[in-house]
């Protein structure tokens, strides 16, 4: 009896990780990939509405987001440890 309560209790325990785990890596694509290009087509549109250079504008836009990667891999990294 106690083996199949062990086990039980070890599926649902694996059951709560997996979904978590799950959730973590989906909640993180989607702030990669969508927030990301939300972000990038909105100042795409200023640049476009000021007139600036666009390829300036461009790579303006490439230093801010990888400026916020830098921030958001910083938080992840509690205390600054690795």
């Amino acid at each position: 009896m106690k083996d199949k309560e062990f086990r039980l209790i070890w599926k649902k325990i694996m059951h709560i990780l997996l979904s978590f785990l799950i959730g973590v890596v989906l909640a993180t694509a989607y702030h990669l990939i969508i927030t990301n290009k939300q972000v990038r087509r909105t100042a795409e549109a200023v640049c476009e509405n000021f007139g600036r250079d666009e390829q300036e504008c461009k790579s303006g836009i490439d230093n801010v987001l990888d400026m916020s990667d830098e921030v958001v891999d910083n938080n992840i990294n509690v205390g600054g440890e690795e």
